[in-house]
């Protein structure tokens, strides 16, 4: 027996032996944990993708909703003249312009016939018989917009989703109904640019099961609500899980995220095979790469009995695995990176050159921090000094620059490294240019912001509206409470307008309100002074930091202004077009608000009226009492 142990073919068939087992377990085990590492990548960058795209649609929703809003405050504060529903029309028109989601917008009677319409003429057409449309009827208590069941559209003859929203007489009672057409084309559009990578498939549909957007066009419309699909969708608004396609019975990795504020959820599908792509040629190379190195190590066993061709074997297998490693960190296009604490470099991987146009050669000469934009340094420094033992890892996005000048958007994940064997501790990156995704934010940011700005705007005259004036005056109002300052608002009504109007026409109607909130507006030489038209011929001016006193030196400054516009007026005693105007002004204090200071307004506005008009007249310094401007 001891002959046996010692002879070397018996010490070389052991050791070969056991190495090779550890080696194939190696392998295996290594095929196990980048399976599972495929999966759990997949589904990190799938959850965050359907995130992204949920609040996309959310947002893309809660446009249209504003929308939907501002309509139907334009309509409840407007009168019922021609002119008002040309305006109301107009102001379709340009939100479904402006909005690119939304194809087209309109307003249905109480008896459900179209009463206006962003297209160029109101179609004549009833829909009193829609869900939508009888739901509004007979549920007051739901003022809520409200996604509808898809449908085809009477008007254009299309397959339409619709939101809506109850549209209230004054005294509550059902008046109606706002609407605007969801153009789902959009949404299809805009996932096109996400489902080119590992065939993923974007869907958006109902949370009833009704697939509204999908990446093919035959399986829209299709009823999903008896899926697997739906029994996870009631248990949690957001998921990933493993699930056979119940449109192409592919079995497929799927994130699903429902929207916060509409019963709407977007999913996104990458198939288990596209995501193991990659993963099979790793495991066919190690495959591949273990079977040569057994041979190796058995040809080199029987023909070597020594130890060190032993050891040169198994230094030729940890050369094998560093190249495998190497390749796969040089081909990804995410830059990876290893930096000390000082944010000094100690690689980069090739990949870099392709993303921002520097060789690693050339990062790695040059200074550390030297291409992050200046008021991004600190926060990356920060960062770095922040990771160790009690935080290993965290992510910072910034601006860095490119070799031709330019900054681009990247998202860098560090993770702080200890390795004993190192002189000290390292930082590994992993960089990303997330310039795309930037773009898109800035773009979304940009339309609610212009969104904003045309709902307090008024169409006619260009200056603030009725709404914009209202909410500045209750901010002003209580920045005055705070300051014990003093606050002045003018009432300000143009002389016989209606004869005006009704002498001159509309058009020259419309033409002497335009002039008018001009020459007001140039009287305003503060930029916190605010003008804004209240309603018809109707202005409203507020003075923050003003006295009643000085409030009347403005007030007959703009009272003068438009009496020198000259602009004729057959039925006034002038012979030309005139203002009266209201002042109230005083400290805000307990016996004050908004509403009296308006109230004091429009009564100061009636006395003069009643003494003649064209002129100004002011109520008492601190007004308390409701003054109501009698009827006629």
């Amino acid at each position: 027996m001891p002959k046996l142990v010692k002879s070397p073919l018996t010490i070389i068939l052991v050791l070969l032996g056991f190495t090779l087992a550890s080696f194939w377990a190696l392998i295996a085990w290594k095929g196990v944990q980048e399976r599972a590492l495929a999966f759990a990548k997949a589904g990190s960058e799938t959850q965050g993708l359907t995130h992204s795209l949920a609040q996309h649609a959310s947002k893309s929703f809660n446009a249209v909703s504003l929308a939907l809003f501002g309509t139907g405050q334009y309509i409840r504060h407007s009168d019922k003249s021609a002119r008002a529903s040309a305006e109301i029309n107009d102001l379709l028109a340009q939100y479904a312009k402006n909005i690119p989601q939304a194809r087209e917008l309109g307003v249905l009677g109480e008896s459900g016939d179209w009463m206006f319409s962003s297209f160029e003429t109101v179609p004549a057409v009833n829909n009193g018989d829609r869900e939508y449309f009888l739901y509004h009827q007979s549920h007051p208590e739901d003022a809520t917009p409200r996604i509808s069941e898809p449908l085809i559209s009477r008007v254009t003859g299309r397959p339409t989703l619709l939101m809506t929203q109850r549209l209230p007489n004054p005294d509550g009672s059902f008046g109606g109904v706002v609407f605007a057409a969801i153009d789902l084309a959009y949404f299809r559009s805009f996932y096109q640019g996400f489902e080119a990578e590992q065939d993923r498939t974007v869907t958006l549909m109902t949370t009833s099961g009704k697939v509204l957007v999908h990446r093919r066009d035959d399986q829209v419309g299709k009823d999903i609500a008896r899926s697997s699909f739906m029994d996870h969708l009631k248990d949690s608004g957001a998921g990933l899980y493993s699930i056979v396609s119940p449109f192409d019975g592919r079995t497929k990795q799927i994130a699903y995220e429902a929207a916060s504020d509409f019963p709407i959820v977007v999913t996104v599908a990458v198939p288990e095979d596209a995501i193991l792509d990659g993963w099979r040629r790793d495991r066919n190379f190690d495959v591949l790469l273990g079977g040569t190195v057994s041979t190796i190590l058995i040809g080199l066993g029987i023909v070597l009995a020594v130890q060190i061709r032993k050891r040169s074997a198994m230094a030729r297998m940890l050369r094998e695995r560093e190249r495998g490693y190497r390749l796969l960190a040089e081909n990804v296009e995410d830059v990876v990176t290893r930096f000390d604490r000082t944010g000094h470099r100690l690689y980069i991987s090739p990949s870099v050159e392709k993303l921002f146009g520097w060789s690693p050669s050339e990062l790695l000469e040059q200074p550390a921090f030297s291409n992050i934009h200046p008021a991004h340094r600190d926060l990356v420094k920060g960062l770095i000094e922040e990771l160790g033992p009690e935080r290993l890892t965290g992510n910072v996005e910034y601006l860095t620059r490119c070799s031709d000048g330019k900054y681009v958007w990247v998202e860098t994940q560090m993770n702080y490294v200890d390795d004993p064997e190192e002189p000290g501790p390292e930082i590994v990156g992993v960089i990303r240019d997330i310039s795309k995704r930037k773009a898109a934010e800035e773009q979304l940011i940009s339309a609610n912001e212009q969104l904003k700005a045309l709902s307090e705007t008024d169409p006619l005259t260009g200056i603030a509206n009725r709404r914009r004036f209202d909410r500045m005056l209750e901010l002003e109002f209580k920045r005055c409470q705070r300051s014990n300052s003093r606050i002045s608002v003018l009432f300000i009504d143009i002389d016989k307008f209606k004869s005006f109007n009704d002498t001159c026409g509309h058009s020259a109607g419309d033409g002497c309100i335009r002039q008018v909130a001009e020459t007001i507006a140039s009287c305003l030489k503060r930029p916190a002074d605010l003008v804004a038209r209240y309603g018809g011929e109707e202005f409203a001016v507020l003075l923050p930091e003003t006295s009643s006193g000085n409030a009347e030196i403005v007030a007959e400054k703009i009272r003068a202004s438009v009496h020198d516009l000259s602009i004729a007026h057959q039925g006034s005693p002038l012979g030309r077009i005139t203002i009266s105007l209201g002042i109230a002004g005083g400290k805000c204090d307990a016996r004050t608000s908004p509403a009296s200071l308006l109230a004091a307004a429009d009564g100061a506005l009636y006395v003069a009226k009643e003494h003649g008009r064209n002129r100004v007249c002011a109520a008492a310094e601190t007004p308390s009492v409701t003054l109501v401007r009698p009827v006629g």
